[in-house]
């Protein structure tokens, strides 16, 4: 592309993105009620003063030749400038003050378009201490943008929580903090952090606030993490609000429990071998085909309906949590009978996560693996939740589908980012 083209492309993008700063400007100024009183006391009185002048000048010429020439002729510059003001008032409103400071931002990092364009700055607005960032793309994809995000946190001094598609095309959003917000390293875990809904669970502390997880909306959550990570501690701060909460719990650990003291086993059903996980989902199962009974005996769709109909005699919702599942699933190396053994477990997790959500019947699989052996893609695919601690490149694609998981520091334990790419802090817990 030349200079001519770029010139040409540039031209009518400064004409596009005229056109918008002014519809922005006067949307404000009707919004804003005190600035579209005073915007119009201006306007009436240039329109007065207008009046006033012009018959000035009419009077003054009416008998000079060209008088009324020169008269229309100045009238026409005491509407004209005025009008020009006027448009500069609402460009200078629709113009946010960090506009300048942003499109020297992108320019720097090079997100720019093919005519060397940055993105412009429309509009910004604080929202709960988060700042909103709404911008002309001016040709540059969204997910350029999120492509980006390391390099823009760094240009335009913020912290980015989240980046997504505009009312159209032409639009993208930035969510951020001050650069100065950072998640702390530490947050002990406090039962005020305890939700009030028994479906939900607390995973930790975002820049968005608190991390909290819907199980009606998101069932089955898998997490991934290397060795010291914090995905035990994760996990017992889970067990424990669930508990609280009411919840009946099976915790599987192959390791034989040893990051779980005596007395909090006692408030599980503890299983640490692959016959006793095997016979466990029996017993879920028959319990999902009671509920699938019970539920449609009573006209309710899902456990929520149930027990809002029926409080006085509420299921209980179950959680089957298993701190390090690739042991359960790993067949290489088996003898022909323990493979039949992986494969009825397989089987049976299958169909529960595929069919228990309605039953209130939650699954949270850790792993520290990432081959294609650890978690089975028909289980996988039904863990709507992802999270992963620190962890190589390789198992955080696997986990969450992106590579952030590997720029968590070492010294940052129970550091986590989830599959909405997005880093928490998880609580410390230990009862």
């Amino acid at each position: 592309m030349d200079n001519i083209d770029r010139e040409k492309i540039r031209r009518g993008t400064s004409f596009k993105i005229f056109l918008i700063k002014m519809k922005a400007g006067i949307m404000k100024i009707l919004a804003n009620k005190k600035l579209g009183l005073a915007i119009g006391v201006i306007l009436g009185l240039e329109i007065l003063g207008i009046v006033v002048v012009s018959g000035e000048i009419r009077s003054y010429y009416a008998g000079i030749i060209l008088g009324v020439m020169v008269s229309r002729i100045m009238c026409a510059i005491l509407i004209f400038v005025p009008f020009l003001l006027n448009v500069a008032i609402i460009y200078v409103l629709a113009t946010p003050r960090k506009a300048i400071r942003h499109r020297r931002g992108f320019q720097r990092i090079g997100l720019v378009n093919r005519a060397q364009q940055p993105p412009v700055l429309l509009i910004e607005t604080i929202e709960e201490n988060n700042h909103i960032f709404e911008y002309y793309a001016n040709g540059i994809p969204w997910s350029k943008f999120d492509d980006e995000k390391e390099f823009i946190e760094a240009a335009l001094n913020i912290s980015i929580i989240a980046v997504y598609q505009g009312e159209d095309k032409t639009r993208v959003i930035i969510k951020a903090k001050e650069g100065t917000v950072q998640l702390p390293d530490y947050i002990e875990w406090s039962d005020t952090y305890l939700p009030s809904d028994s479906a939900e669970i607390v995973l930790g502390v975002s820049l968005d606030g608190l991390r909290v997880v819907d199980l009606n909306l998101s069932p089955h959550i898998q997490c991934g993490c290397s060795t010291g990570g914090g995905k035990t501690i994760l996990l017992k701060c889970v067990l424990h609000q669930l508990y609280k909460n009411g919840a009946e719990i099976y915790l599987c650990d192959f390791k034989r429990f040893v990051d779980f003291p005596l007395h909090v086993r006692e408030k599980y059903h503890c299983i640490d071998t692959k016959e006793q996980l095997r016979d466990t989902l029996d017993i879920l199962i028959e319990e999902m085909e009671y509920r699938k009974d019970l539920f449609s005996g009573t006209g309710c769709a899902n456990i929520v309906q149930y027990n809002k109909k029926y409080p006085n005699k509420p299921c209980q919702r179950i959680f089957l949590a298993s701190d390090e599942i690739a042991f359960a699933f790993q067949k290489k190396g088996l003898p022909a009978e323990e493979k039949r053994l992986v494969e009825e477990i397989e089987a049976k997790m299958t169909l529960l996560c595929q069919q228990a959500r309605f039953a209130g019947i939650n699954i949270w699989l850790s792993t520290q693996r990432g081959d294609a052996d650890t978690i089975p893609p028909q289980i996988r695919s039904n863990l709507t939740t992802r999270v992963c601690g620190r962890a190589s490149e390789v198992l955080s694609r696997v986990t969450v589908d992106n590579s952030l998981a590997s720029k968590i520091q070492e010294h940052q334990k129970g550091r986590f980012v989830d599959d909405n790419e997005q880093y928490f802090q998880a609580f410390y817990f230990e009862e």
